[in-house]
């Protein structure tokens, strides 16, 4: 499940539906952008995770091992409570699937 700061957030900035956003899962570690301290946050489609990893599930996973295909959106919560995320859904169109 996703926070509720990230649930308006997705439904605000990227017009998420209900029906995806009941899917969606996030995980988060500590870290750094531009030398500030900040929480930085995946949020991802688990039915797309690679069943090996199962609830062993980490931040970093979903950057490797073909989980890259369940990465929706990524970013980071300032220390002000600031969320920024970006979109990494895949495209979808005739181009995406003319790339495919």
């Amino acid at each position: 499940m996703v926070t509720q700061a990230i649930n308006r957030y997705l439904s605000h900035e990227f017009r998420v539906g209900p029906e995806l956003m009941a899917k969606l899962w996030m995980l988060e570690k500590a870290g750094q952008f531009s030398n500030r301290k900040v929480t930085m946050v995946r949020v991802f489609d688990p039915e797309l995770v690679s069943t090996a990893l199962g609830a062993r599930l980490k931040y970093d996973d979903l950057k490797g091992n073909g989980n890259e295909k369940a990465l929706r959106f990524e970013g980071h919560f300032e220390k002000d409570g600031a969320l920024y995320l970006a979109d990494r859904r895949p495209a979808a169109g005739p181009q995406a699937a003319a790339s495919r």
